[in-house]
């Protein structure tokens, strides 16, 4: 019977007979003299029996070791600490106690050190290595831990498949799995689904957290054994419906409780049916379009509308115009409380109504998500005729752009044509450009705002990009 728990496991290490997960959020935490891992937890779930070494080494980008630095993991009943030598490097011996520890790991420099963590072993204790967390980029932590005897048979995972497709609340997927060689031990695989997320920051602040997935699998953990080692199992994974819009994408890890380590990866991608849908216009328009609600009326007439939805023109106006749409009103622009009448629904992913490929997702300001964009590739590369341009408004544009508002200049470098609205010799309107992955697909340029076919042998008309609602 299929289980309706939540997988929530973040990321994971394994070791040689024993796993070691780190089972919170990665974030670095830096004061005026020290550096602190508070929130890294190791769990060590199973040992061998001539117990575990936890070793590392600390070197600044520099070139320079990290010596001298005190190194302690905690446990609920135990305290482990030992310093740094003077190439860095550290080693703590753990008991030889049969049950599970959570382990608490940190690290206090002598002096304020911003810092890289990598979590990284040998190669006769692991296969991993990653960047977790970044703070400045000046000191490099690397954890790892080694079983005393090696008396282990490598074996492999191996998943069916390449690639996890899932859309929210319909049926999953079985997968088949079995090892590729026989086990000294029986061990235990633990499946988790999540991706990373990035919490915007103004300064410098590039933590990155791991973020559990919307998935459930059933069942959550298999056991292979000296005897059914090569015969194939099943598990199920299913997305399930959640609160948002988003498209959401992330990997299925898997971790052993025994043997020699293993760390597999399949991609993971999760279709929103509630997903909202974008148009660039077939037409192209002059500048004056009868202000916003004439430029809506041209979305909802354009032979590229869908037969069905409300879609309206991704356009800002200046805050003096009668008729507003306001993305933001501060440059900070701090929470969708900002947004007036604008086109944007906040966590949404926007997809292509021709094909349904996604072109971007919404943060919580109901702004393009940085690292989001896809852009429209059957638009080419912008040419001088600027076929993919559309009209936007927008005062300053990278992805996430600078600053969602109009330009307000009284002297008449508008970037709005006077609100779409009338004729402005010699200005500009802001147009994006639907091929440019970069922050031109935002303002990539400007559009005379004259009602004649060229101004200057340039275009004056463009398209426009229209959102459903």
């Amino acid at each position: 019977m299929r289980t309706k728990g939540l997988i929530s496991l973040t990321f994971i290490i394994t070791f040689s007979l024993y796993r070691c997960a780190l089972i919170s959020d990665f974030a670095l935490n830096h004061s005026s003299s020290n550096l602190n891992l508070s929130t890294l937890l190791l769990g060590l779930s199973q040992y061998s029996e001539n117990g575990i070494i936890l070793s590392g080494s600390l070197k600044n980008a520099n070139g320079s070791v990290g010596s001298d630095t005190e190194i302690k993991v905690t446990s609920a009943s135990k305290e482990y600490t030992t310093t740094s030598d003077s190439k860095g490097n550290w080693e703590i011996k753990l008991s030889d106690d049969q049950t599970p520890l959570d382990l608490k790991l940190s690290a206090s420099p002598n002096k304020d050190i911003a810092a890289n963590f990598n979590i990284g072993i040998s190669e006769n204790e692991s296969i991993l290595q990653t960047t977790v967390s970044k703070i400045g980029g000046q000191l490099e932590l690397t954890c790892g831990a080694r079983r005393q005897s090696n008396n282990v048979t490598p074996h492999n995972l191996i998943i069916q498949g390449q690639e996890i497709v899932l859309t929210e609340g319909r049926e999953g997927i079985f997968l088949k799995l079995k090892l590729d060689k026989k086990p000294n031990l029986s061990n235990t695989y633990v499946f988790a689904a999540h991706t990373w997320i990035y919490p915007r920051t103004y300064y410098g602040d590039y933590t990155r957290h791991l973020k559990p997935l919307p998935v459930v699998v059933d069942p959550p953990q298999l056991t292979f054994t000296k005897e059914n080692y090569n015969q194939e199992q099943e598990i199920y994974i299913k997305a399930l419906p959640d609160t948002n819009a988003l498209n959401e994408y992330g990997f299925l890890s898997v971790i052993s409780s025994g043997g020699l380590v293993i760390e597999l990866y399949r991609s993971v991608t999760i279709y929103d049916t509630n997903a909202k849908h974008l148009f660039l216009t077939a037409s192209k328009f002059y500048s004056d379009m009868g202000g916003i609600q004439g430029a809506d009326v041209k979305c909802a007439l354009d032979s590229n509308h869908p037969s069905k939805g409300i879609y309206k023109a991704m356009l800002v106006t200046q805050s003096t115009a009668s008729f507003k749409r306001i993305a933001c009103k501060t440059y900070a622009c701090d929470s969708k409380e900002e947004n007036e009448n604008w086109v944007f629904q906040p966590l949404t992913t926007y997809n292509r109504s021709s094909d349904g490929v996604a072109v971007f997702d919404t943060d919580d300001r109901s702004l393009i998500k940085e690292n989001t964009l896809r852009g429209f590739p059957d638009a080419g590369i912008i040419s001088e005729d600027m076929e993919g341009g559309f009209w936007t408004g927008l005062g300053d544009g990278t992805v996430p752009t600078k600053d969602w508002r109009a330009n307000e200049d009284p002297t008449g470098s508008r970037s709005t044509c006077n609100n779409w609205s009338g004729e402005s010799y010699y200005v500009n309107g802001s147009l994006g450009q639907a091929g440019n992955l970069s922050g031109s697909f935002l303002n990539g340029g400007g559009g005379n705002c004259v009602n004649v076919e060229k101004q200057f042998s340039y275009p004056t008309q463009h398209r426009l990009l229209c959102i459903e609602q």
